[in-house]
């Protein structure tokens, strides 16, 4: 539904005249926008991936300007996994890779350190002309017309809508020290985590583990896959 719509259900279940109301429409449509990024924030219910060229010699890549949370990164389609420069000095003070690590260069790329705006990549590419890619989550942008789509019109988001009237009503009950606050919070929480689980459930997903081998060593023994 559009804004118009949700704006026509905050204002019924406030009891609101469509005109002239204790809260103006710029105001309602502020509130809207707060739970809006509340719940991409929450559920990573927005993703998309950006990607870019990698260059012989250049280990880092800026990630988009929106990027929230990165969910994945490829290297020539294939996945590379995060770790932190802590955990590169480690392996290189124990010979489990070349050190200096921050000089190494090499074809196949392992591993990602995440920064503030870029990543850098592990061992640094040789090769120029392949795809970076980073599945990212981000936030909707504002809703500002009366015929705007919440949730950039992303079609999976469809069915829960009716979070941001809940939200609304919420904050504007709970300014009014109306009692009933409670309910309307209980709903948005409630559909936020409905939302955040359908995110998160890959019904056809091969169930699997992944493991990381020691580079430049005869030793086959795997090495830990660090959460991030």
């Amino acid at each position: 539904m559009d804004w118009s719509t949700i704006l026509s259900e905050i204002q019924r279940c406030l009891k609101l005249p469509s005109t002239g109301g204790h809260w103006t429409d710029a105001e309602l449509l502020r509130r809207a926008n707060i739970g809006q990024r509340i719940v991409c924030r929450e559920t990573d219910c927005l993703q998309k991936t950006t990607s870019s060229s990698s260059v012989s010699g250049t280990g880092t890549y800026d990630k988009a300007s929106d990027c929230l949370k990165i969910l994945r990164v490829t290297y020539d389609s294939e996945k590379v996994y995060g770790v932190t420069r802590e955990q590169l000095d480690m392996m290189a003070v124990n010979g489990q890779i070349t050190a200096p690590w921050q000089t190494d260069t090499d074809t196949e790329i392992t591993n990602y350190v995440e920064d503030i705006t870029s990543i850098t990549l592990y061992p640094i590419p040789s090769e120029t002309g392949k795809a970076v890619a980073i599945l990212h989550t981000y936030v909707a942008p504002d809703i500002v017309d009366t015929t705007d789509i919440p949730f950039d019109s992303k079609t999976h988001i469809y069915d829960y809508h009716d979070m941001l009237k809940d939200y609304v009503v919420w904050q504007c009950l709970l300014e009014d020290q109306n009692e009933f606050y409670a309910v309307y919070a209980k709903m948005f929480t409630g559909k936020m985590a409905s939302l955040k689980r359908a995110m998160h459930e890959r019904p056809d997903e091969m169930l699997t583990f992944d493991m990381l081998r020691k580079r430049n060593t005869t030793d086959n023994n795997p090495l830990p896959l660090w959460d991030r």
